[in-house]
């Protein structure tokens, strides 16, 4: 296994647990989501969380009036970069409804003598799985209750025993589900109305992302007991996650993601052969 892969691969782990995760010695990779560092405005961190419950039931009310949803697309296609140890890389994966998830990332470049016509290394994530506390396929996304009150009881409970705290894991499975996922906008405004009833979320205020767009952001720190604090930036409009930031306990950026489009698509590219193990050419053990 390479360095830079294995370091990917680490970084990716460390900083939320994936439903999808499977390592780079099974040559897959995990599907995280990003965000930009943010522009701080002077936002307090002691910010009333009233105020952050006001900010999400608004993102809640814009994210469902975006339509009906995406049950029967083919594929769910997402744009974005993600940064960690000082690097920004361009991604973009296709999350299959009936076929496997496959993905590009520029952290990936050391492969590119796998690539295809294209000239992009193009990975296998196998079949789509997507975190839901547990994993769920498109099909059980689509089950997932859009009640609110019933949502927070189904993803605490397949959350139970994961991450710092339970709160912290739904924060985060928050997160997951509003990236890189073909929610329906019923859901996605749900999982806003859920993460304004978790304890500890305060109002950073309106910032831009890395690429210039106007936000507003809400996070939840937890540095203090070794996990991080995680900023998600929301578009007021229409209730879109833009970007999502982790902060180490000196308040640097330890990871992030920016989302730069989503949306359903017919088609996705073809998967290249494997770093390693069945299937890799040459084929070698990893």
């Amino acid at each position: 296994m390479r360095a830079a892969g294995a370091r990917v691969h680490a970084t990716r782990r460390a900083r939320r647990r994936r439903a999808a995760l499977v390592s780079f010695v099974s040559v897959a990779a995990a599907t995280a989501f990003v965000i930009a560092p943010t522009l701080d405005l002077g936002g307090s961190p002691g910010a009333a969380s009233a105020e952050a419950a006001a900010v999400l039931v608004s993102a809640a009310a814009a994210a469902g009036s975006q339509g009906e949803g995406w049950p029967d697309a083919a594929y769910w296609h997402v744009v974005s970069t993600q940064e960690y140890d000082g690097q920004t890389y361009p991604r973009e994966i296709w999350r299959g409804r009936l076929t496997d998830t496959v993905f590009q990332d520029g952290a990936l470049g050391e492969h590119a003598d796998l690539a295809g016509a294209d000239g992009v290394y193009t990975m296998s994530l196998g079949p789509t799985q997507f975190d839901a506390g547990t994993a769920v396929d498109w099909a059980g996304l689509y089950a997932l209750p859009t009640d609110p009150t019933e949502l927070e009881r189904v993803l605490r409970e397949g959350g139970d025993g994961k991450g710092p705290n339970p709160d912290s894991e739904l924060w985060s499975v928050v997160g997951e589900l509003q990236s890189e996922t073909p929610a329906s906008p019923a859901l996605r405004s749900a999982l806003w109305t859920v993460a304004s009833r978790i304890p500890g979320v305060v109002v950073v205020g309106t910032v831009t992302d890395s690429v210039g767009r106007t936000g507003t952001a809400v996070e939840r720190d937890e540095s203090d007991i070794g996990w991080h604090r995680m900023r998600f930036i929301i578009d007021p409009d229409n209730g879109n996650l833009l970007e999502e930031v982790s902060y180490d306990e000196s308040g640097a950026v330890s990871w992030r993601m920016t989302i730069l489009s989503q949306g359903p698509t017919d088609t996705a590219p073809a998967a290249d052969p494997p770093v390693c193990g069945p299937g890799s050419v040459p084929e070698h053990s990893c």
